[in-house]
């Protein structure tokens, strides 16, 4: 009898940890992601910053292996990217910041995988 009261209890009780540590990530999950964007977003206007002061010069010296950045020029041809060779990436011409942009350039940061 009283083995399965424990049993019970323990089974009760990982449930309920189970379910609460659910609940906890689930909520916390949007906050962590907004707070990447926001970085992202943040690392991005800074580069772009560096970029438009040095040009190319400030990307070579950037050492961030856990971003991603790759800089195309309005026909969609990638004048640089810090984790693959440009030459060898296709044009970009599917992001809609090209098409009805005026710029010369856009820069992309991206979390790296």
């Amino acid at each position: 009898m009283i083995k399965n009261i424990h049993r019970s209890i323990l089974l009760v009780s990982l449930i309920v940890l189970l379910a609460a540590a659910g609940l906890i990530m689930g909520a916390m999950y949007p906050y962590f992601q907004n707070v990447e964007a926001n970085e992202l977003k943040s690392q991005t206007k800074l580069a772009a910053q560096g970029v438009e002061l040095n040009g190319k010069q400030y990307l070579k010296h950037f050492d961030n292996d856990q971003i991603r950045i790759t800089w195309i020029n309005k026909n969609g041809k990638v004048l640089y990217d810090n984790q693959a060779d440009p030459a060898a990436i296709r044009l970009w011409t599917e992001p809609p910041l090209l098409q009805d942009s005026d710029r010369a350039a856009v820069l992309f940061c991206a979390a790296a995988e």
